[in-house]
């Protein structure tokens, strides 16, 4: 018997993200909002591409701040507040969506739209919506160590980076990991963050929502599995979640 108590854990992915109008992060066709990945993700060459990175993210952050969040997002908030500090939610999504919805101490793994950084000393900080301007000296000078040597980048995991917050998501998973644990994965294809090798390693109920199967997921994992829009999804899953738990805790 696991020393840990039982938990909630959430993985989502882009896809609880869609039906509120955000494109996936990445199409069949290696395109990102109709941009090369290469060029706008990536840790070696965003420097050379300073520009078009920064008018790439500008309009992401345009874009989210006029879209909504959806069912999906509201019914894990949802859950959240209801079984409080259990419930351990991760997301590989850039946007804050879950946030709008009421969710708090949401692990971003591959970082937050509404954030800059610097490369030089590392410091974070807010800027909501607004939109970065190149010829606003201002805008690309770090409030903290006062460089401005191109060194203002938008707080994004690039391919090729490091993502710090891989070893929280791993510390996260085996303190949930407990035959009463529910594990849900919902809205991503399993290629960039392997999660299903990690469910394949965890004690626990584990639910799977996609709109349709993966090759990078085995859904022989989970005890239950939707394929359809998180929309539809997720209601039915947080009544998986509250019989569980009315059940089991």
């Amino acid at each position: 018997m696991s020393q840990h108590q039982p938990k909630i854990f959430i993985f989502t992915g882009s896809g609880i993200s869609a039906e509120s109008g955000l494109t996936t992060f990445r199409g069949s066709d290696g395109l990102w909002n109709n941009h090369s990945i290469d060029d706008v993700c990536n840790e070696h060459t965003w420097r050379q591409n300073y520009a078009l990175v920064h008018d790439f993210y500008n309009d992401l952050r345009q874009t989210l701040a006029e879209t909504e969040p959806n069912q999906a997002h509201y019914s894990i908030a949802e859950l959240q507040q209801r079984y409080g500090s259990a419930v351990q939610l991760v997301t590989q999504n850039v946007d804050d969506l879950l946030e709008r919805a009421g969710a708090t101490d949401v692990l971003h793994l591959h970082g937050n739209l509404s954030e800059l950084r610097c490369s030089d000393c590392d410091h974070e900080w807010d800027i909501g919506y607004t939109l970065v301007d190149l010829n606003d000296a201002r805008h690309l000078q770090c409030p903290d160590c006062g460089h401005d040597s191109q060194c203002v980048r938008p707080n994004i995991v690039f391919f090729g980076g490091p993502a710090p917050y891989y070893q929280t998501m791993y510390r996260w998973l085996g303190e949930a990991s407990h035959p009463q644990s529910l594990f849900i994965v919902s809205g991503t294809q399993g290629n960039v963050v392997p999660i299903d090798s990690f469910m394949a390693q965890v004690d626990g109920r584990k639910i799977l929502n996609n709109l349709e199967p993966s090759p990078y997921i085995d859904e022989h994992n989970y005890s239950k599995s939707f394929y359809e829009p998180a929309t539809q999804a997720w209601p039915q899953i947080v009544d998986i979640v509250e019989e569980h738990v009315a059940q089991h805790w």
